[in-house]
């Protein structure tokens, strides 16, 4: 197993998509996961940063992935766009 030091995490109403990253900063983790999936998916992940972006329903998911473990970082979501790599505009 891979040991992902960096997650970040792409909120939605039904489907998640993580990003994880290793401590070098190598991509390692590409996932979609569903609400059910996600917090038994991150209970496993051994514990580390989870980065998300700072909008309606966050705060609830920063104290549920906080309840397992992990750092939980929010961002303002003016700097989460230079990290859009496809054309999205949520």
């Amino acid at each position: 197993m891979i040991h992902v030091t960096t997650i970040g995490i792409d909120t939605a109403k039904r489907i998640f998509f993580l990003h994880g990253e290793k401590s070098a900063g190598k991509m390692v983790l590409r996932q979609k996961l569903t609400r059910q999936q996600l917090i038994s998916y991150l209970a496993l992940q051994p514990l580390g940063t989870i980065a998300i972006e700072a909008v309606c329903g966050a705060h609830h998911w920063a104290r549920t992935f906080s309840k397992l473990g992990h750092e939980v970082r929010m961002i303002h979501p003016k700097f989460v766009q230079p990290f859009v790599e496809i054309n999205n505009n949520d």
